[in-house]
């Protein structure tokens, strides 16, 4: 056999299996993220603001935001290769001061609970490397607590549709491995964490 032709093998072995898919039907991969600038912070941010606006004849105001980043864990299944439908449980929480007078009166407390249903697609898949894209569509449950005595603020549960779409997912490593996202939604413009795939 030539050299020409050994050199050929070689070359068309480990390119086969640099093609391997690791996203195989079957895989099952469990994680744990964090997440910034999410759909809840908008909206909480955006009540705070509509509340200052509404009750600014009786001298409300907050101020001194603190923001939580989204936390949470999810687990996805590989329904076919590179095609994966999953779970996820996020939680994040935020607090303002809220001041009467411009004397501090207490805090405000947004507490929000996610649970999301998607799926995504694995266009690179391979054994040390992974981009996808998915979509999620979720219902989050959110309470409003204060420990101040203004009794214009009332403590409140509600919940909401939420959404998650990831626009660039990338994951490195092997079983073990890091991923990071970029999309929009209740675990945020930037997701990133650790995940295992069996």
């Amino acid at each position: 056999m030539s050299c020409v032709k050994i050199h050929f093998l070689i070359l068309f072995s480990l390119l086969f299996s640099w093609q391997a898919n690791s996203q195989e039907k079957g895989t099952h991969e469990i994680y744990a993220g964090v997440g910034l600038l999410t759909t809840n912070d908008a909206l909480s941010l955006g009540s705070n603001m509509m509340a200052d606006g509404y009750t600014s004849s009786s001298h409300l105001s907050y101020g001194n935001n603190r923001y939580i980043p989204a936390f949470g864990l999810g687990y996805k299944l590989a329904v076919a290769d590179r095609w994966t439908v999953g779970v996820a449980g996020y939680f994040e929480s935020d607090q303002s001061d809220v001041y009467y007078d411009n004397m501090r009166d207490g805090t405000l407390r947004h507490s929000y609970f996610t649970i999301g249903l998607g799926t995504d697609y694995h266009y690179i898949s391979r054994k040390w490397f992974q981009m996808y894209s998915g979509l999620e569509v979720a219902c989050t449950i959110g309470g409003v607590n204060y420990d101040g005595v203004n009794e214009e603020i009332q403590e409140s549960k509600y919940r909401y549709f939420n959404f998650q779409l990831e626009a660039l997912g990338f994951r490195f490593g092997k079983s073990f491995a890091f991923f990071t996202e970029i999309g929009f939604g209740y675990k945020g413009v930037i997701h990133a964490g650790l995940s295992l795939q069996l």
